[in-house]
């Protein structure tokens, strides 16, 4: 995850945004790799620097517009589909492409990277899986490996496999630089989210109750979310109406943080701060860039508002309020 500071950003975002928009973004990339040839990494790595320009240039796009014309909390609502790009690469220009015993260590790493940056983008555990035989092949050759085995660590937490992450701080306890915490899961059917409960994260239900409803998606390490939270801070009534009203999560990420969390929890409370378990339990949620609000009606998506400026947004953030009843 690649955070903004306090400076004058407006919102904080993954390291690659994608999504559709009622702007016109411009025709999609064509992967252009012929069929049984052998994977061309340095194209592959060109097409994922022309993905990430091109995203965020849609970004700031729609964002600059939807400000001008005080819509981007109504009826223009943004919505990402970071993976499908991703998906599209995989499929045309590397699967059963690529000879990992016969990569040059410099290509082997390189491979790596570009594996790593399509499975954070995805959480598909097929890419996961192609990127651990990548691993395996570093550590299959010796030498300096803990950067490789981290960043897998982190692919498996964020596509929450659990159980895999916990292989490779079995395997490699001295290279691994934050073991997860104790994590217990269950079987639920529908939302969900993550909690810190004493020296644990615990996975609960969610359900909205009937009524005007607020998911706030947040970051203890976005600027602009901070900006947010103090700012709220400063309004009593607000600041009363979301501890009541609102949910606050933290997206699908590589780490936990707890300590973070925690220690801006006492900070923000009666607010907490809590962790997104999936995205797929949040289908409606289609922006997860931090802090984005989503404002509900009997569990029903009617508003969005995305950032938050030294400005503020105030106006469209009351207009929200009272458009889901609770103002």
């Amino acid at each position: 995850m690649s955070h903004s500071g306090g400076g004058d950003a407006l919102y904080c975002v993954c390291i690659v945004i994608s999504f559709k928009s009622l702007f016109k973004s411009g025709p999609p990339i064509s992967f252009t790799c012929s069929k049984g040839e052998q994977a061309d990494l340095n194209k592959i790595l060109n097409y994922i620097y022309q993905i990430s320009k091109q995203e965020h240039k849609k970004l700031s796009s729609y964002i600059e517009k939807s400000i001008t014309k005080s819509t981007l909390s109504t009826t223009n609502v943004l919505v990402h589909n970071n993976a499908k790009p991703y998906q599209e690469l995989y499929k045309s220009c590397i699967q059963n492409r690529i000879n990992i015993k016969e990569l040059s260590e410099q290509d082997l790493h390189k491979a790596f990277r570009l594996l790593k940056t399509i499975a954070f983008n995805t959480n598909d555990r097929l890419h996961a899986s192609y990127m651990q035989k990548l691993l395996d092949e570093k550590l299959r050759r010796g030498g300096r490996n803990n950067y490789y085995i981290n960043e897998m660590h982190k692919i498996y937490v964020k596509n929450r496999q659990f159980s895999r992450a916990r292989e490779l701080e079995n395997l490699y306890k001295s290279g691994i630089e934050k073991d997860l915490p104790a994590i217990k899961t269950a079987n639920i059917a529908g939302r969900s989210f993550m909690q810190i409960k004493s020296k644990a994260i615990v996975q609960k239900p969610f359900l909205f109750p009937k009524g005007g409803y607020v998911i706030v998606i947040t970051s203890p390490f976005c600027g602009p979310s901070r900006r947010y939270t103090d700012w709220l801070k400063t309004k009593p009534n607000l600041f009363k109406l979301f501890s009541k009203h609102s949910s606050w999560l933290i997206p699908v990420e590589g780490e936990f943080n707890t300590r973070k969390v925690l220690s801006t929890n006492s900070e923000n409370f009666p607010i907490e701060m809590k962790y997104a378990y999936k995205k797929n339990e949040w289908p409606e949620i289609g922006y997860w860039g931090t802090p984005t609000l989503y404002f509900y009606k009997d569990g029903m998506l009617k508003r969005q508002l995305v950032g938050w400026p030294p400005e503020g947004q105030e106006k469209l953030l009351l207009q929200n309020l009272k458009a889901i009843d609770l103002l």
